[in-house]
C-alpha cells in the first residue's frame, strides 16, 4: 500500500513540476514579447527622429542655397 502512495505522490510532484515549468515558460515568453515591443517602439521612434532631423537638415541647406542665389 505504501508503494502505491509513493507512486501517486511521484505523479503529483511530476505534474506540479511540469506545471511550474510551463508557467515559467509563459512568463518568459510574455517578458520577451514586451521587450521586443519596446525595442520596436524605440527603433521606430529613432527612425522617426532621424527622418525629422534629415528633413530639417535638407530644409536648412535649401534655405542657405536660396540665400546665396
Amino acid at each position: 500500500m505504501e508503494k502505491k502512495g509513493n507512486f501517486v505522490n511521484l505523479i503529483f510532484l511530476s505534474y506540479q513540476a511540469v506545471s511550474y515549468i510551463k508557467f515559467q515558460k509563459n512568463v518568459a515568453m510574455t517578458m520577451m514579447t514586451a521587450v521586443e515591443e519596446a525595442r520596436g517602439q524605440l527603433y521606430h521612434r529613432k527612425l522617426k527622429n532621424l527622418t525629422i532631423y534629415k528633413v530639417m537638415q535638407e530644409m536648412s541647406c535649401r534655405c542657405y542655397m536660396h540665400a546665396y542665389l
